[in-house]
């Protein structure tokens, strides 16, 4: 009886195990079904890339490597692998140039999955891969300030090595760097990007430069525009009139410190005996060694007369006795406290009242204006120190006039 009694148990505990695990699966079914996931256009990277570097071969530009991937698994195995990535791998055998197929293969770990690639296989085009020296160009984009000029431009290597595949390095027209100029009034340098171009100026992609960027390091020079001044020594045997030179005016170059400080270039030396009367005549220009330009001599016309029997007449005048002239209070004038007039005349009773010193705003010209002179005396040659006078604009009134009217 008891033996009866014991078996009865072991058998109502099998049932019990049997329904746990029934129930187990039940619910595992339910709660982790099998499931079937579609993903498409995923990546393919190829796994023995180093082969082909070996070789000297290296994949064609612009291939499609995408496959679709079909995984079915549990749900939870499934969501697992998805978050950690899907990876494909094409997998090169018997490498050549051309065309060569290659298997897709998913990596990682597949435990517990099943796994469809479509396609399968993908065709890849392997080429040769070559490489050559560049030189590197400059474009120049925008404009410095006013006034200046590129004098130097230096790189930090003048040649680039660029490598990829043949059909990519046969394309290439040009290695190119772009300068932005950017109002710049001071030497700079700059960390600039390599391009590579083909003939229609478009960048191509895929290649290898051994450096993408390169230093660009500029020097800058200024340039303005100043009158020429005779530099004759006249013995005051001579009067010297009707000067014409030709240029008045000339372009120097140079550092911008030196340029600012220059307000005028003078000739060298001219002996007055040594001018013939209305006869044109060669005068070098006394350029300072750090100035540079184009002009270095001017033509000199002027008449000559002798005057060792005019008098000689000298008068000082300040600066209140300086007529102004065409003056709209637009301008700062700055007259010297002191002027100095040396002339020469057949009269012989010439007053300083008899001669007007006199500027006329209206004829600034590069923002200087000459000081003329009125006189009804007979004059054979006339020297006026300094012989003109610095105006600049006031800035209040460029203000003003910008300015919208209320």
């Amino acid at each position: 009886m008891k033996q009866s009694h014991k078996n009865s148990n072991i058998k109502i505990q099998l049932a019990c195990i049997f329904f746990a695990f029934f129930m187990w699966v039940y619910v595992m079914s339910d709660l982790d079904p099998i499931d079937t996931r579609d993903i498409t256009s995923v990546s393919i990277s190829v796994s023995n890339l180093d082969e082909l570097e070996k070789n000297n071969l290296t994949l064609s530009p612009n291939q499609e490597l995408k496959a679709n991937v079909q995984i079915k698994g549990r749900r939870s195995v499934i969501a697992k692998k998805v978050k950690s990535g899907i990876k494909l791998q094409a997998i090169l055998e018997n490498i050549q140039v051309g065309s060569n197929e290659a298997k897709i293969v998913m990596s990682g770990d597949n435990t517990d999955l099943s796994y469809t690639i479509t396609p399968s296989n993908i065709s890849l085009s392997i080429e040769e891969k070559q490489g050559k020296s560049e030189k590197i160009q400059i474009k120049s984009i925008g404009s410095l300030a006013e006034n200046y000029y590129i004098d130097n431009i230096k790189l930090s290597k003048d040649n680039i090595y660029v490598s990829g595949p043949s059909s990519l390095i046969e394309k290439i027209n040009k290695v190119e760097v772009e300068l932005d100029l950017a109002n710049n009034s001071k030497d700079f340098s700059k960390l600039t990007k390599v391009k590579v171009l083909d003939s229609e100026n478009h960048e191509i992609d895929g290649l290898t430069i051994d450096d993408s960027d390169v230093i660009v390091t500029v020097t800058l020079k200024k340039e303005k525009i100043v009158p020429i001044k005779l530099n004759i020594q006249n013995d005051d045997s001579l009067n010297i009139s009707q000067v014409s030179i030709n240029p008045e005016t000339i372009k120097i170059q140079g550092k911008a410190s030196r340029i600012d400080s220059i307000t005028q270039i003078e000739t060298k030396k001219i002996i007055s005996s040594e001018l013939s009367n209305n006869s044109e005549m060669l005068v070098e220009l006394d350029l300072p060694s750090d100035i540079y330009s184009d002009v270095k001599q001017v033509s000199l016309m002027a008449s000559i007369e002798n005057v060792e029997s005019s008098k000689k007449y000298e008068f000082d005048y300040k600066k209140e006795e300086i007529q102004v002239l065409s003056n709209d209070n637009n301008y700062n004038i700055s007259i010297p406290e002191n002027i100095k007039l040396t002339l020469y005349s057949d009269d012989t009773d010439i007053k300083k009242e008899d001669i007007n010193l006199y500027i006329d705003v209206a004829t600034i010209n590069e923002n200087r204006v000459d000081i003329k002179y009125k006189t009804d005396k007979s004059v054979k040659s006339l020297e006026i120190v300094p012989e003109y006078i610095e105006v600049t604009a006031k800035e209040n009134v460029e203000t003003n006039q910008n300015q919208p009217k209320q």
